[in-house]
């Protein structure tokens, strides 16, 4: 990979807690307005065990947005994981998932399957650095599939929906939002990421992208983490930039995101690495 113009800031103090409630803000953080009724923002989805939230910090039609690009996530990319993990879902619990399979070159068809032997996997996508420091347009987005340790059945391709990387890129763009202003304050940064939150035509990887190979967690070291969020500042070309760093399911090895939030004039005030833990993985019989 090329090297970056750009000199990075970070923060490396670690703080592990399972729950967390930022104060009210007061408005709607992605378009502004302070009328109407505002609704509790999870940070990261609860739909994959996200447990911090800002109070008062989104109008109804914008948590509308927010909710459907996340139930498509949830729902496609990481169907089979949550069902067989026990993340939390909008359904009763179900002791089957009727599944698509196909093996070989033979026409699919429809398998009814107990939890235990559902094939549990993550599709993220992986991209290279954002777009507006690299640039120039690279269509290079690959993905990423996360398969905890289990036994794959043999000659089968399995299917669980749809891929869509520009959904999961906005969504990256609502955690990395909602942090940075829980965090900094949305007075402290000139925010860039509300309408490619909020539009469904945005290119949310002009913002968005992988660094470098992402580093392994050291479970030895540090408990069994689920998510983690950091902050990092970058001096660049376009000036001094607010960055949040994203590592969703981080003890499976995920991709780990860089997200431009916006421009700052001054480094913001020390902060906390945020850690989260995951619960254990027990599977749902």
């Amino acid at each position: 990979m090329e090297k970056l113009d750009i000199t990075r800031h970070k923060r490396e103090h670690t703080e592990i807690f399972d729950h967390f409630g930022y104060g009210s803000l007061g408005y709607c953080m992605y378009c502004g307005t302070s009328q109407g009724r505002l609704t509790k923002e999870h940070i990261i989805g609860r739909g994959i065990g996200g447990t911090i939230t800002l109070a008062k910090s989104s109008c109804v039609p914008c948590a509308e947005i927010t909710r459907d690009m996340e139930q498509f996530c949830f729902n496609n990319m990481m169907k089979f994981f949550r069902l067989k993990y026990g993340f939390r879902t909008s359904q009763r619990r179900q002791k089957t998932v009727k599944v698509w399979a196909r093996a070989n070159d033979e026409e699919r068809y429809q398998l009814d399957l107990p939890l235990y032997q559902l094939p549990a996997f993550l599709m993220v996508p992986k991209v290279p650095p954002p777009m507006k420091i690299v640039r120039e347009w690279k269509d290079e987005m690959e993905l990423f599939v996360v398969v905890p340790d289990m036994e794959w059945p043999k000659n089968k391709v399995f299917s669980q929906g749809p891929i869509k990387g520009d959904v999961y890129g906005r969504m990256l763009a609502k955690i990395a939002h909602g942090y940075a202003i829980a965090e900094v304050g949305q007075d402290k940064f000139e925010a860039i990421l509300s309408k490619i939150i909020t539009d469904a035509n945005s290119r949310p990887f002009d913002w968005i992208g992988c660094l470098n190979q992402t580093p392994k967690i050291n479970l030895a070291a540090e408990p069994q983490i689920l998510h983690k969020l950091s902050l990092e500042w970058w001096e660049t070309k376009l000036g001094l930039l607010l960055v949040v760093k994203i590592r969703l399911f981080a003890y499976l090895g995920a991709p780990e995101y860089h997200v431009i939030v916006g421009k700052i004039d001054e480094p913001p005030i020390d902060k906390a690495h945020r850690a989260y833990r995951s619960k254990p993985l027990s599977l749902r019989r």
